[in-house]
């Protein structure tokens, strides 16, 4: 069956998207001044590694507002939404959407902490793609799954949890470039926390960005490669 593997790969170079959302105990609340929140930035920001910041709420003010304005790099953000499905409110991402337009980041994801949100639901409020952080089994791909038109969902493959996975996650990431995979990797920074996460994490971090400038992994947002597959399905169709 090797070759029927073959046949059905992904043609061209891997592909690494990146979702940053706080752990389920962590309110949006705290994280506007937490140290642990601007390293992991930095630490994207500085090896030109785009990711989806799911740091926008029904508030007013967004944590990393200003950092992610003035970024060269196209990081974009998520509105997260924790409480239960039936309680979003369709205003809430389309304000904070028509917001982040204003300045010029892209909004048209939607992170939720449960297993998903209905199809229904999510072309009722704009939202182009979800990303279900719930409890269950990863992804053997990041292969997006169609919910409606042009609205997908974005599975995730790989989370940051501990440096206990480091290993684990450089050996993903080795076969995900032999293999011309797509990864999509959660990292969830807990608020307050003594444990420096993303100081754990540097090295795929660095493995990444050298990947990426030898052109053999491209790094993108969740909303970009939502935009990518509906490329793709708009062209299959026309």
């Amino acid at each position: 069956m090797r070759w029927l593997s073959r046949r059905y790969r992904n043609a061209g170079a891997a592909r690494l998207a990146i979702t940053v959302a706080p752990t389920a105990s962590t309110s949006i609340a705290l994280l506007r001044d937490d140290e642990q929140w601007q390293r992991a930035f930095s630490c994207l920001n500085i090896r030109q590694i785009p990711a989806t910041w799911a740091v926008v709420d029904g508030c007013a003010q967004w944590p990393l507002g200003s950092e992610l304005v003035a970024s060269s790099v196209a990081h974009e953000l998520a509105y997260l939404h924790d409480g239960p499905a039936t309680n979003f409110a369709k205003s809430n991402l389309q304000t904070q959407a028509l917001l982040a337009q204003q300045v010029g980041i892209d909004l048209r994801t939607l992170v939720t902490a449960t297993h998903g949100v209905h199809p229904a639901l999510l072309a009722h409020v704009g939202a182009r793609v979800v990303v279900p952080m719930g409890e269950r089994k990863l992804s053997r791909t990041s292969s997006l799954r169609a919910l409606a038109w042009d609205v997908w969902e974005a599975p995730i493959t790989d989370r940051c949890a501990h440096a206990r996975v480091l290993a684990t996650l450089l050996e993903r990431l080795e076969t995900a470039v032999r293999e011309s995979l797509d990864l999509h990797l959660l990292l969830q920074l807990p608020g307050r926390s003594t444990v420096d996460l993303t100081a754990e994490m540097t090295p795929l971090f660095d493995r990444v960005s050298d990947y990426h400038a030898r052109g053999w992994i491209h790094t993108e947002t969740v909303g970009d490669s939502a935009e990518r597959w509906s490329r793709a399905m708009r062209a299959r169709v026309a």
